[in-house]
């Protein structure tokens, strides 16, 4: 079975259609990866700059409150600064935020919290819409993964068969032993190995880039990618 899998990825390194189909794919997912890493970095970027603000704020807020007596005026100030000034809760993003970072900046994931009623609050008026309807801008990398990747796997695999009858390979091959499916099933790993490979490559990258980014989440996410190239 050593030597099945050697002659199928010999042949498969030398058709130039399956070169072409992984430079193509792997430049898509180049882009992808650079435009996914990039934006969890700005996020992150732009989340720690905000924290730093509100503990400014807070530090701020604290040494007012320790200059004025005891009494209504520091109660009145603790509740100016809880209704107004105090930092909203935001649900802290994980180490593959690179995969996805426009959905998660598209689906808000900060909450203003007060000590106020939301229907008696001064909030902006914001119209209900569906925010997953909104402009989606380039795709995320995940998004590129879930839609290439099968297609890939169909274009390099299609006709391979039909490749082997037209070359009138297949009946020598056929008759040399009964396994024949284990032939197909040497050149399907081949492909789908080269094309999970591809795909592997861009979203270390895109976690390189992602300062957040964890080898947990890596790890999971080959997982997935391998469960998702395998079925």
């Amino acid at each position: 079975m050593k030597l099945v899998f050697l002659a199928e990825f010999r042949r498969f390194v030398r058709d130039r259609t399956n070169f072409g189909l992984l430079t193509g794919l792997g430049c898509v997912l180049l882009v992808s990866a650079v435009s996914s890493g990039l934006a969890a970095r700005a996020w992150r970027a732009g989340h720690d700059t905000a924290q730093a603000e509100w503990n400014t704020r807070k530090t701020q807020t604290e040494a007012l409150a320790r200059k004025m007596p005891a009494g209504e005026r520091t109660m009145m100030a603790t509740f100016r600064f809880a209704r107004s000034a105090s930092p909203p809760a935001v649900l802290p993003p994980l180490g593959g935020l690179a995969l996805a970072p426009g959905a998660f900046a598209l689906l808000a994931p900060d909450a203003r919290v007060t000590v106020e009623s939301r229907h008696t609050d001064h909030r902006r008026g914001e119209s209900i819409a569906n925010p997953l309807l909104g402009g989606l801008g380039v795709p995320d990398l995940a998004a590129t993964l879930a839609l290439l990747v099968p297609l890939a796997i169909l274009g390099a695999c299609a006709g391979l068969l039909q490749q082997l009858r037209e070359a009138g390979l297949w009946r020598m091959v056929a008759a040399q032993g009964p396994r024949t499916g284990g032939v197909l099933a040497a050149a399907l790993a081949v492909r789908g190995g080269a094309i999970f490979g591809v795909a592997m490559a861009a979203s270390a990258f895109a976690f390189a880039l992602d300062p957040g980014a964890t080898l947990t989440a890596l790890g999971a996410w080959t997982l997935v990618m391998l469960a998702y190239c395998t079925l």
